[in-house]
């Protein structure tokens, strides 16, 4: 039987013309149907971006760069549910969670208008230094979820620069006490290795008026007095966690230990290098920063004396009695209990992992918005918990490192204010918008 033989007919003859205008009627029936059957499935799409999401329950949009590009796009495993995780913002009406990390934010660059039901998750390790508005309840408020070094932040990093706690009580780096002693002929009992000299803390104020009472060997960029050894010369500043530094500091019975900015919880590097290395640290910073010690004979506290003279007196008793200095270094010759502080010792069980700090605080979020409605739930000023003014160690003159700051914190509330304005606008704005703004408030003094 012939395949026309539907075609055939006594009245129209099938001619040649006839069978190539049925044959191309035919095949662009079929094409048709395909195309509007393909188009009505996401597989047969050419944006690849909404089949992959479709294909996940949920959709986590980093809005701030994470370094890998504009495109970068993954699924990560929260719990028993796979999430897409994505820096693409062609997602942003899919996502149900906008993550931002604070120190690569710009205000003018928000996700706005911002969706029903959108969630804003804030992660920031570092003290508000960079982003000072984020001190104010203002800004803060905007955000559902945060992972900053606050405890009463939704997922707390305050123990986020001590990579494991046995670093603490490991004797690695212990130089022993008359091997300390005999160091003394040529080294100070202190030191000092900064080479940022401006801080809200006025550290640098501070150390140079210790200086005036008791020897001290700086190394950093803030007042030089002697080199580093030939070994360290070389980008040293890249090597702070390497172990000839930590050898390095542990010839040292003391180390300044005062921090960039003065927060509820804000404890860097700065205080535990000195712990690893079996060196004495001398703190400022944290207000809570007992909570955080591992005994509570390990740190000297600028703060328990009134003055750097005061200070250095004890510095100078302590530096001739072992008995008296050995106590200080308890975690590291004790190893039976080390660490007496269970606060710390608790922390350190549920320590997320820094190699995937990024992915930990996005499944922190998903599986907390999933365990509760995070309807209505906002951050507040706790979350950074810095109190303002700023603090610093008591000295004998007024500092001068912190005018610049003050007037930074008067701005900075004025801008606050203008931000919380702009979001509740919920459109977008731009840079001259908000400086204008922000300088009607300074100009009358409504911050």
């Amino acid at each position: 039987m012939s395949f026309w033989w539907p075609f055939k007919s006594r009245y129209l003859p099938l001619t040649f013309a006839k069978r190539t205008f049925l044959l191309i009627a035919f095949v662009g029936g079929l094409i048709l149907v395909w195309y509007l059957g393909c188009h009505s499935h996401h597989a047969c799409t050419t944006e690849s971006e909404p089949s992959a999401a479709e294909s996940v329950p949920c959709v986590v949009l980093w809005w701030t760069d994470l370094g890998p590009g504009e495109n970068y796009i993954d699924q990560i495993l929260c719990g028993y549910n796979t999430c897409l995780t994505t820096t693409n913002r062609k997602y942003f009406s899919q996502a149900k969670v906008i993550m931002f990390y604070a120190s690569s934010l710009a205000w003018n660059d928000l996700p706005l208008p911002r969706l029903p039901g959108q969630i804003w998750a804030l992660l920031h390790e570092e003290s508000p230094r960079n982003v000072p508005e984020f001190l104010f309840e203002e800004v803060i408020q905007h955000f559902n979820y945060t992972s900053t070094f606050s405890r009463y932040s939704d997922f707390p990093l305050t123990t986020n620069s001590l990579t494991n706690i046995s670093e603490i009580t490991n004797p690695q780096y212990v130089v022993t006490l008359g091997q300390k002693n005999a160091a003394r002929s040529s080294l100070a009992p202190i030191l000092f290795l900064q080479s940022d000299c401006s801080t809200m803390s006025a550290r640098t104020n501070y150390v140079e008026e210790l200086m005036k009472h008791i020897p001290v060997d700086s190394y950093g960029q803030c007042l030089k007095n002697r080199d580093m050894p030939e070994s360290l010369q070389q980008n040293y500043l890249n090597r702070l966690h390497s172990n000839d530094i930590y050898k390095f500091i542990g010839q040292y019975k003391f180390m300044i230990s005062i921090e960039n900015g003065v927060c509820e919880d804000y404890i860097t590097e700065k205080f535990w290098r000195p712990l690893i290395a079996g060196t004495v640290p001398i703190y400022f910073g944290s207000p809570s920063i007992r909570d955080w010690e591992p005994h509570n004979h390990s740190t000297i506290h600028v703060t328990d004396y009134k003055n750097p003279k005061e200070l250095a007196k004890y510095i100078m008793e302590l530096d001739k009695n072992d008995n008296e200095y050995i106590k200080y270094l308890h975690h590291k010759y004790n190893q039976i209990e080390p660490v007496t502080n269970q606060r710390l010792l608790e922390s350190s069980y549920v320590r997320a992992d820094s190699i995937m700090f990024f992915t930990n605080f996005a499944c922190q979020v998903l599986q907390a918005m999933w365990a509760q409605t995070p309807k209505g739930k906002m951050a507040n000023r706790l979350h950074y918990n810095c109190p303002l003014p700023f603090t610093y160690p008591p000295m004998e003159s007024e500092p001068t490192e912190i005018r610049n700051w003050d007037e930074l914190m008067k701005r900075s509330a004025c801008v606050a204010k203008t931000i919380d304005e702009l979001l509740h606008r919920n459109r977008r704005f731009t840079p001259q918008e908000m400086a204008d703004m922000a300088d009607v408030r300074m100009k009358n003094e409504l911050c």
